[in-house]
C-alpha cells in the first residue's frame, strides 16, 4: 500500500518503520514482512521527483570539482537513488574486511564469510541473480599480481527493481509518501526512540506507532539526521570527538592511461555478457597480496571507449552517440545526469562526426543494434556499451577505494531548510598520497600485461611526468557513494553502530546503509549495503522472536 494520508500515522501500529525507500530501505521492508513483520516506509518524496521537496537535500560543498551536486547524488522520491543509480553491482572483496596498518581505521568487527552469505538473496532483490560474480576462465594467462576472474553486473530495470515492485503489494506494508523525518523523540533515560517527528509543508506531527525504527536515508542524510538529533541532546553519538559524520568516503575514478592489447581481439573478453536479469562485464584487478605488499589500496581496471566527443576515434555509433548528447531529452536516455557531468560535452563542430558516421556505417549498425535490443529486450534504460576497434586501443578506467580521512565529512550549517532543519556542509577532497597510490597500481598492472605478452599502457603524460596532484585532474567528482560517515565497529569509542547494524546509543534504532561501511573497497556500495540489509532483517526478526526487546506504543 502506498499512500499519501497523513492520517495513516495515527492509526498505524507496526513492528518496524523504516525511513527511506531507495533501494536498500525498500529491500529491508521486503525481507522484513518475508519474515512475517509489519513495515511502515516513510519517504520524503513523492511517487515522481518534486523541485521542492529535493531541494530539502541541498547541501553547502566546499570542493565542488571534487562532489557532486546533492540533485545528482539523492533523490527525494519513491525509490530514492534508484532513480539515479546506473544498476552496477560489485560485491566487496575479503581484503576489504582485513585490517591494513596502511590504511586508517581498517579493519571490520564482521568477517567476509558473514556477509557474503546474504548476497544471493540481495542479487535477487535488486535483479542480478542470473549468474555469478566470478568466471576463472578469462584467457589471458596466469600472473601473481593480475586477477582476472571478477566480474561486475549490470541491473536491467533500474528503476524497477524487484525490491520496489513489492512495496505495492503486500498487505503488512505501508509506504507514506511526503513525510519527511525530522527529528527523534526519546523515552526518560534516553536508550530508547519512543517516535519520530514527521513533517510536510504545513503540518508536523510525531509517529510513534513501531517497536524498531531504521535509518535508510542514504549516507549523507541519515548523518545529517543524526548531526541534528545531536543539537538537541549533545552527549549522544560520543559528543563532539565521535565518529559520526567523518571519514567520509567515496572512490577514485576516471582514466590516466591507455591500454594496447596487443592482439586486437583480446578488448573481445571485455564485451557485455548478457543474462536475462543483467548483463556483466569482466574487469582487471590486484592480487591481495600485491596490495599488502605495495599498501596499495583496492581497485580495479577495465577498458572503456574512447571520449564521444572527440571524432579522432573513428567510429561511427560514437560519433553518433556524441551528437545526441547534444540534444538533452535523447541524452538523458544513453547516460545518467552524473556521467554526463563527467564527460566532455560533445563536438561542436558536427562535420567529423558526420564523416566518421558516413566512413563506418557497419559499426554504427552494430552499436545502434544493441543500443535498441537493450531499450527492447532488456529494458535498460541507460544501455552499455564496449565499442572495440581494430587497433586494441582503449581508455583504461579505474575504481578505487577512497582511504578514511580526517579531512573527509560533513558537518551542520547555521542556515535551515524549509522545514527547520539544519543543512549539511560537505567537505570532501580526493589527496594527492592515495593518488600516487594509484599511480603506482598502474605501473604494477603494466608490468603485468608485458610479462604475460596480452598488452601494456601507455600514460596521459609521460610516464616521467606521472607527478600525483597533476594526475587528479583526470580523477572524476563522486559523492554518489557515500561511505563511512555512521561507520560500524565493536565500540561506541570507535562508531556509531554495532556489527548488528545497531546504534550503540539506543536500543531500537538501527542504520541501513553503506554510511555503516568503515572502509570503501573498490565495489560500488549498492549491492553489499543490500546484503547488510537482509543481514539486519534477519537480526531484528530474531529480537521480535526472542522477546529482547519489546515496547509498548
Amino acid at each position: 500500500m502506498i499512500a499519501q494520508d497523513f492520517e495513516l500515522l495515527e492509526s498505524t501500529r507496526c513492528d518496524v518503520c523504516i525511513i527511506g525507500s531507495g533501494p536498500v530501505g525498500s529491500a529491508l521492508a521486503v525481507e522484513l514482512i518475508r519474515r512475517g513483520l509489519s513495515v511502515i516506509v516513510l519517504e520524503s518524496g513523492l511517487a515522481k521527483p518534486n523541485t521542492k521537496i529535493q531541494s530539502l537535500s541541498d547541501a553547502f560543498i566546499t570542493s565542488p570539482h571534487a562532489h557532486h551536486r546533492m540533485d545528482l547524488a539523492v533523490s527525494r522520491a519513491l525509490g530514492g537513488t534508484s532513480r539515479l543509480w546506473g544498476g552496477r553491482c560489485v560485491f566487496l572483496n575479503e581484503i576489504d574486511f582485513l585490517q591494513r596498518e596502511y590504511v586508517p581505521d581498517s579493519g571490520w568487527p564482521v568477517s567476509f564469510n558473514d556477509v557474503i552469505r546474504y548476497l544471493p538473496r540481495a542479487a535477487e532483490l535488486l535483479g542480478c541473480n542470473d549468474g555469478c560474480f566470478e568466471d576463472p576462465n578469462a584467457d589471458l594467462g596466469s600472473d601473481p599480481d593480475i586477477d582476472a576472474a571478477h566480474l561486475e553486473r549490470w541491473v536491467n530495470e533500474v528503476h524497477t527493481l524487484p525490491c520496489l515492485r513489492e512495496l505495492e503489494t503486500s498487505d503488512r506494508l505501508k509506504v507514506l509518501l511526503n513525510a519527511t523525518a525530522t527529528g527523534l523523540e526519546l523515552e526518560p533515560g534516553g536508550q530508547v526512540v519512543k517516535s519520530v517527528r514527521v513533517a510536510r509543508e504545513g503540518r508536523n506531527t510525531i509517529f510513534g506507532g513501531a517497536t524498531f525504527y531504521v535509518l535508510a536515508q542514504g549516507g549523507i542524510e541519515t548523518a545529517r539526521f543524526l548531526l541534528n538529533v545531536q543539537t538537541e541532546h549533545p552527549l549522544l553519538f560520543g559528543g563532539t570527538n565521535s565518529k559520526l559524520g567523518r571519514n567520509y568516503m567515496g572512490h577514485f575514478g576516471g582514466s590516466i592511461a591507455r591500454i594496447h592489447f596487443f592482439n586486437p581481439g583480446t578488448a573481445r573478453l571485455f564485451h557485455n555478457l548478457h543474462g536475462v536479469k543483467s548483463f556483466a562485464r569482466r574487469r582487471l584487478s590486484l592480487s591481495t597480496e600485491r596490495q599488502k605488499t605495495h599498501h596499495l589500496p583496492n581497485i580495479c581496471f577495465w577498458p572503456g571507449n574512447a571520449i564521444y566527443s572527440d571524432p579522432q576515434h573513428g567510429s561511427g555509433i560514437l560519433s553518433a552517440i556524441s551528437l545526441a548528447l547534444g540534444h538533452p531529452r535523447i541524452a538523458r536516455r544513453l547516460l545518467s545526469e552524473a556521467v554526463r557531468q563527467n564527460n566532455p560535452a560533445g563536438s561542436a563542430d558536427i562535420w567529423p562526426h558526420l564523416t566518421n558516421i558516413a566512413r563506418d556505417p557497419h559499426g554504427l549498425i552494430i552499436g545502434g543494434a544493441e543500443i535498441l535490443r537493450q531499450w527492447l529486450w532488456y529494458a535498460r534504460d541507460i544501455p552499455r556499451l564496449f565499442v572495440t576497434n581494430q587497433a586494441g586501443r582503449y581508455p583504461l578506467r579505474f575504481h578505487a577505494e577512497q582511504f578514511p580521512s580526517a579531512n573527509n565529512g560533513i558537518r551542520l550549517s547555521n542556515e535551515q531548510d524549509w522545514l527547520g532543519v539544519h543543512r549539511a556542509i560537505i567537505d570532501f577532497e580526493f589527496s594527492v598520497g592515495q593518488m600516487a597510490n594509484i599511480i603506482e597500481a598502474h605501473r604494477i598492472l603494466d608490468r603485468g600485461l608485458r610479462r604475460l605478452n596480452i598488452g601494456e599502457l601507455t600514460y596521459n603524460t609521460q610516464e616521467r611526468q606521472l607527478d600525483a596532484a597533476e594526475q587528479l585532474q583526470y580523477v572524476v567528482a563522486d559523492g554518489l557513494h557515500q561511505i563511512g560517515l555512521t561507520r560500524m565497529a565493536k565500540t561506541a569509542s570507535a562508531g556509531v553502530v554495532d556489527p548488528n547494524c545497531r546504534i550503540f546509543d539506543f536500543h531500537n534504532l538501527f542504520i541501513a546503509g553503506s554510511s555503516i561501511f568503515p572502509s570503501a573497497g573498490e565495489a560500488s556500495p549498492t549491492l553489499p549495503a543490500v546484503a547488510f540489509a537482509v543481514r539486519l532483517s534477519e537480526h531484528i526478526a530474531e529480537l521480535k522472536r526472542a522477546k529482547k526487546y519489546t515496547r509498548k506504543y
